[in-house]
């Protein structure tokens, strides 16, 4: 199966492949959460050539729990500069000392280095300091296996998420005294990972869509006819893309432009604050 980038439609559930974990409890909730609403809310993000799940793991996961052939998509060409591959900050909500945390990471293979650049872990403090460790291993599979081995032990911690430019920010305002960001990925081994049929810790990447599109609102019954892809096409023809600006608040911030897909007649399917946005565009 090949897809046309840029273009939002339907793909088989098994031509996608996952660059990362998913977790079950999140699965089980959302498989439930979808088969209540009898409907997709968002559509998956997708390499249009290869199958690669830029975003949307755990609604891939959820559409084969529920058995369905097909899912909604976006397909991109991931390799364009239109969708930016960055990381997640992370930061420690319980007070850690970091030197029980050098100390777990040496056990496990790290040592200590002298610049970011070469480091697959850097700790931050609120004051602004750095403490960078790295692995020599060559694999990225292996040195991930690694980072998640390290991960699971601090997640005693309470780790919380942040984009990771907005992590020293984060740091400093929320009052924790201690965060840290692992090794950037690139494109390119995130493909060759998926190609070898490894997956990524979760979490191990962040992407930035370029005119993200939601709420496509599809129900299961299309996803489920023979006629799928054409009864798509006819769902999407009875509405209209609004494209809302950088930086808007959903169910999250989204850095990149939004495109929510609009019908008069599913008005009540919509959050509150995403028709309140819509008609400020359209004000």
């Amino acid at each position: 199966m090949k897809l046309e980038p840029w273009k939002t439609g339907l793909a088989e559930v098994s031509f996608l492949k996952p660059h990362e974990q998913s977790i079950q409890r999140i699965v089980d909730k959302l498989a439930e959460n979808i088969k209540k609403s009898g409907r997709i809310i968002h559509p998956v993000i997708v390499d249009a050539s290869t199958g690669l799940v830029v975003d949307g793991t755990h609604r891939v996961e959820a559409a084969k729990h529920l058995k369905l052939r097909y899912i909604p998509v976006y397909s991109v060409d991931y390799l364009s500069e239109k969708i930016v591959l960055d990381g997640w900050g992370r930061i420690l909500k319980k007070p850690a000392e970091f030197r029980r945390l050098f100390d777990e990471a040496v056990k496990i293979g790290f040592k200590p280095c002298e610049t970011t650049a070469e480091a697959s872990v850097c700790f931050f403090t609120s004051s602004g300091s750095a403490s960078c460790l790295s692995l020599e291993e060559a694999d990225v599979h292996r040195l991930y296996e690694k980072i998640s081995k390290l991960e699971s032990y601090l997640s005693k911690f309470d780790i919380m998420y942040v984009p990771e430019p907005q992590l020293m920010q984060a740091l400093i305002s929320g009052g924790s005294q201690l965060g840290y960001r692992i090794r950037l990925l690139r494109k390119t081994e995130v493909l060759n990972l998926v190609e070898r049929g490894f997956r990524l810790p979760p979490k191990s990447t962040r992407h930035v869509v370029d005119r993200r599109p939601m709420f496509v609102l599809c129900p299961l019954e299309i996803l489920r006819s023979v006629d799928a892809e054409s009864l798509f096409h006819d769902w999407l023809s009875r509405g209209s893309w609004v494209e809302l600006g950088e930086g808007v608040e959903l169910d999250r911030r989204y850095d990149e432009k939004v495109a929510v897909f609009y019908r008069e007649d599913l008005r009540n399917l919509y959050p509150p604050m995403v028709l309140e946005l819509l008609k400020a565009v359209k004000a």
